[in-house]
């Protein structure tokens, strides 16, 4: 990892930026990255050696680069500005598996007696806090083809999010219907699973 000094921000916090504004997060909230930062060093070598057994013994520079990710993400820190909505957190992230050259990465969610494993995938922590932001506002910067992913606008007539019967009949076709007309050359869109979040309070 290249030197960085005060005045010379990595790419990621110049990116970061670029697409904020000069509103900064509380001192409470940089209090407990702080502290997040103090566990992820107690805990760097650990999470290193987890990674891989002889990881201290045949590349110990992998050690230090965990530890000056996270010197460096403490020394920029202050330097973030970010909106009222945004979210610095830590993510974590699919380990690297060989088996997953010969097997699919799986996750189980059926409770099934006497199974011991439900996943082949290990979750490690991320090594640097990163920023999550609002989109709100935003949603014409984004497209299927060059994100991945599109924001549509949409007032459903359910009401009633508990009713099952009424998101299978009437959401489910509106959302069909909805993605037909957006793409095109679509001959049919059929929903073959969904969920319902139904935890308490505004989403």
């Amino acid at each position: 990892m290249p030197s960085t000094t005060s005045t010379e921000l990595p790419s990621w916090v110049a990116d970061i930026h670029k697409a904020t504004n000069a509103e900064t997060r509380s001192q409470p909230w940089k209090a407990l990255l702080q502290e997040s930062f103090n566990r992820a060093e107690a805990n760097g070598d650990r999470c290193d050696v987890h990674r891989e057994p002889t990881a201290t013994q045949h590349a110990p520079g992998r050690v230090s680069k965990f530890q000056a990710c996270n010197d460096l993400a403490r020394s920029t820190v202050s330097h973030l500005t970010m909106n009222p909505n945004d979210e610095l957190v830590r993510l974590n992230y699919a380990l690297r598996d060989p088996i997953h050259d010969l097997e699919k990465p799986y996750q189980i969610i059926s409770d099934i007696p006497g199974m011991k494993r439900r996943s082949n995938v290990e979750i490690i922590p991320g090594s640097k806090p990163e920023l999550i932001q609002d989109l709100r506002g935003k949603e014409h910067l984004f497209g299927l083809d060059s994100h991945g992913f599109q924001i549509l606008e949409h007032h459903s007539a359910v009401k009633d999010w508990s009713d099952k019967q009424a998101i299978e009949k009437t959401y489910l076709f509106e959302a069909e219907q909805l993605i037909a007309n957006y793409l095109d050359d679509v001959d049919e869109v059929y929903i073959f699973n969904w969920r319902v979040n139904l935890t308490p309070g505004p989403i």
